[in-house]
């Protein structure tokens, strides 16, 4: 198995339930707009020139204005850093309970309270007004799938600080077999040579992978990873995934301008043939990987076979 990843991130679950009906399903996915102005409107943050985005305490100016380091090399190598944050959305429905993943990486766990009120705030620009979709339970993920009750505003008791999971703290707690399905639930959607990827490639999504997990450890972590990529890039090319079920899916119904369309299904590869991507391919289920991969889409999940 490769090297562990030396990052530092949260996965919070938040728990809701709708009262009521539900006029659009993938609403959620839809967010971004209504997620920025609710963060930016609960962190007071004063755009250009504000001082707290200069000290780096803004919540808003951390995870939208993303200043570029003070690294010359580290700037070559990522460009502009990604958000950091990730949800997870499911399809909603009428009169059900929901729950939503969000995890935070690095520097952005220091403002987890103000993130989950922005969520808050959200839903209320979604259609699912505030008398009908309503949160009801803050936890914290373990590794091993443990929950705990997590801090979501100044009033919470002391003591329910979300768990802080790591790149190695996920390489130690996994077993994985011989075979390893990767399962990916919404559309993955990578863009290659100006078009949608329309067939899956381990090496494309590996490459893409890397480098979104890369990015974040620098920018919110404080650190770089010294892998060598060009290497892994070359090794990626040579795994075949031994069987797949991949396809290419459009949710229609989200946008009619296919923003919601990309790859699902399952793809199982040899462990032996992904050796030194597990620690990527463990982090990545937290992340997503693509576009829109902060919103929800390019998630997968990890499973032996």
């Amino acid at each position: 198995m490769g090297a562990a990843i030396d990052i530092t991130f949260v996965r919070l679950l938040l728990s809701g339930v709708i009262r009521g009906s539900v006029r659009d399903p993938y609403a959620l996915y839809r967010c971004r707009e209504n997620f920025q102005e609710s963060l930016l409107r609960l962190s007071g943050c004063g755009g250009e020139g504000c001082p707290r985005c200069r000290e780096g305490s803004c919540a808003y100016g951390s995870a939208f204005l993303q200043p570029l380091g003070n690294d010359p090399t580290a700037v070559k190598r990522h460009q502009k850093p990604p958000v950091p944050f990730a949800f997870s959305f499911p399809v909603l429905a009428d009169q059900s309970e929901f729950e939503v993943g969000l995890t935070l990486v690095g520097t952005a766990i220091n403002h987890a309270p103000l993130f989950v009120k922005s969520f808050v705030g959200m839903l209320e620009g979604l259609g699912l007004n505030g008398d009908i979709a309503e949160l009801v339970r803050v936890e914290s993920a373990g590794y091993f799938g443990e929950r705990s009750p997590c801090l979501v505003g100044e009033d919470t008791s002391a003591g329910a600080e979300p768990t802080i999971l790591s790149g190695a703290g996920l390489v130690e707690s996994r077993i994985l077999g011989e075979t390893l399905a990767l399962s990916f639930n919404t559309p993955l959607r990578i863009i290659q040579d100006g078009a949608p990827l329309r067939s899956f490639s381990f090496s494309v999504f590996a490459r893409a992978l890397m480098r979104r997990v890369s990015a974040l450890a620098s920018a919110y972590c404080d650190r770089e990873i010294n892998d060598d990529f060009r290497w892994l890039a070359q090794l990626s090319a040579d795994v075949k995934p031994a069987s797949q079920a991949m396809r290419w899916i459009d949710w229609r119904e989200a946008d009619r301008r296919g923003r919601y369309g990309g790859l699902a299904g399952q793809a199982i590869v040899a462990v032996s043939d992904v050796e030194e991507f597990i620690p990527y391919l463990l982090v990545g289920e937290y992340l997503g990987v693509g576009k829109g991969a902060p919103f929800g889409m390019g998630h997968f999940h990890l499973h032996g076979c």
